[in-house]
Order: C-alpha cells, then structure tokens, then sequence
C-alpha cells in the first residue's frame, strides 16, 4: 500500500518515517548487487559521443548506477552534484543534458521537445552498459524521469523526483499565484518585478541566469539558504529559448503516471513555489502505483540544500525499505 511521509521536525524524524511502496521484496542483482566498473563508470569528469551529440557527465559514488538529467532548459547540472543521500548508495551518473552545460546540442529548436529528452537518456544508459538502471532528477529534471519511467519502466529499477513537475496547468498557476502573495504580504523581498521576473512577464528579460539569480529567494524557504547555492553554475540562453519553442514541459504526464510499474519516490517541499506541493507532487503521487511521497517541512525547490538532514532521511528510508529482502 501506498503511503505517505510527511517529514516535520528533525527530532522527530524516525517517528514520522514510515513503511513505504516497495517491489515484490526480493533483493535482485538488478537492485542490490555493485555494477561492474567499466572505463565509462569511472569516478570522475567524463565526454562521451552519443548519436551524434557530445554528452559531459561526472561519475560519484559506488552502487548500482543511477542517472541524474539536468533540468533541460539550460542550467548545467553541477548545482545538483554531490548528494550525499544518492552518491553514499548509488554510482551516480550527474549528465548535461542536450545544449546545457558542456553537452552539445542541435541548432533545431524543433529537436528539444520531451521526446529528444527522453531517448537522450536512454542512450545514455545503453552507452554505460546497463540493462537496468535507477533514475533521479530535480524539478524538470523530475519531468525527464517520471517521462522516461512511462516509457522505458523495463529499464528501471526505481525513480527518484525531487521537486518534480508533471503538469503546468491552471491548478498551478492558481496554487503558484497564491503562494506569491502570500509570501510578497509577508516579505519585503518579493518586489513587484521580482514577481515579474519570475512569472516570465517582465517585458525585457534578462539573460535566464541573471534571471534566476535575481529571484533565487523564490526557491527557499529561508531567504538565509541562498547564499548556499553553488556558485558559477552555467545557464544557456539558446537552450532556454529552444526549449520554451519547443515546449518541453507541456506535455502532461498525470493521466500516464500509472504505467510506471518501478517504485518511485517523490520529494517535495512544503513551501515550493516553483513545483508546489498542491499542484504538481500531490497529483504525481495520486498517479504512481508504487509511489511514496516525501513532503519536507520548512523547505522549498531545493531540499538537498535547505532541509539537508530532511532529504537525506527521506532517501536512505525510502532506499532501505525498497531493497530491503523478503523475510521469511
């Protein structure tokens, strides 16, 4: 049975932790088992040629492999390394994906829609050598693995999203905008044109990593945890575009969410503007038939940061609980 974790206070995490989804309980080689190390899988920057892109990855951690996207619009995936949680259980695969980053990508904007994403990663997979592997990602990073779980769920042992997106629809402009004026009644920090900025209608846009470094506080819950963010973190505008052309992330997964047939894990935060609880975790969890959901307290877009303690606590329950063995 599908069940819910709602992670309140640190002091009270192992009372609030409870039982989650899990498979048919057996500790397959699939699951459990180290892969073996190949020159691909090596700790470390890599660049690999994959159907004619240039793909940059960095491999950390031993364990089963487990591939984490970009998010896909621009921003290059080294603001996500270094998950404890994921590197202390997994041989993590944190890859740039098409035109982010140091990843080539097409100079068709037609070619950066979901399905590109998709096969993208799957290549990827097939390129390091693995029948199975885990997937993880953050925010549309989450779009890519919850996408790739409908159609490639064979290749899968299990998912992580954090922060995830499914649906940008009415229900979360209208959560989304709720949230804002909250927290701009509030907090003298949410100006009018930092709402603008961040709600894509301020009439002269600046580049998109001006942008985001401008709004950064609408991805925290405490304003105090920006300074956190890691520095230096590249931003493509030529993807940004392309990928807002092509709509990437129009595409609505909930009516497909139940042809995941791998247990998933979704974490979000209480306090998430950008993917809010309401409208985009909730209902992906309402979707999944294996799905458990980890709802932080005091935490917004980015748990690993702000809620450290939390998001590790949600991992490695929810890690224990699906490869644990089956008792006899």
């Amino acid at each position: 049975m599908k069940q819910i974790i709602i992670l309140l206070l640190a002091s009270q995490l192992a009372m609030t932790l409870q039982s989650m989804a899990q498979p048919d309980g057996k500790c397959t080689a699939d699951i459990c088992a180290k892969p073996a190390r190949s020159g691909k899988l090596k700790q470390g920057e890599h660049i690999a040629f994959i159907k004619g892109l240039k793909v940059h990855y960095y491999v950390e951690g031993n364990g089963p492999v487990c591939l984490f996207p970009s998010p896909g619009w621009g921003a290059a995936v080294d603001y996500a390394r270094h998950m404890k949680p994921l590197v202390d259980h997994f041989t993590m695969v944190f890859y740039d994906t098409r035109g982010s980053g140091q990843s080539s990508g097409p100079e068709d904007y037609i070619k950066y829609s979901a399905p590109y994403f998709t096969n993208d990663m799957d290549a990827l997979r097939n390129y390091l050598g693995q029948d199975k592997v885990w997937i993880a990602g953050h925010s549309g990073g989450g779009f890519q693995v919850l996408r790739y779980g409908i159609y490639f769920s064979d290749h899968l042992n299990g998912i992580i999203a954090i922060g995830a997106a499914a649906y940008f629809d009415s229900v979360y402009a209208n959560e989304t905008t709720r949230l804002i004026q909250l927290r701009s009644a509030a907090d003298p920090y949410y100006t009018p044109e930092r709402i603008s900025i961040f709600m894509e209608t301020d009439p002269s846009p600046a580049p998109i990593g001006d942008q985001l470094m401008e709004t950064l506080g609408f991805y925290f819950h405490d304003l105090d945890k920006m300074r956190y963010f890691p520095p230096n973190v590249s931003f493509s505008d030529r993807v940004y575009d392309f990928t807002s052309r092509a709509g990437l992330f129009s595409e609505n997964l909930l009516p497909d969410l139940s042809k995941i047939t791998v247990p998933v894990l979704v974490i979000a935060g209480d306090d998430d503007i950008v993917c809010n609880v309401a409208s985009q975790s909730v209902r992906i969890y309402q979707g999944l038939r294996k799905g458990s959901l980890a709802v932080l307290n005091n935490c917004g877009h980015i748990p690993w940061i702000e809620q450290p303690a939390l998001f590790s606590a949600a991992c490695e329950n929810w890690l224990k609980e699906v490869q644990q063995p089956t008792q006899k």
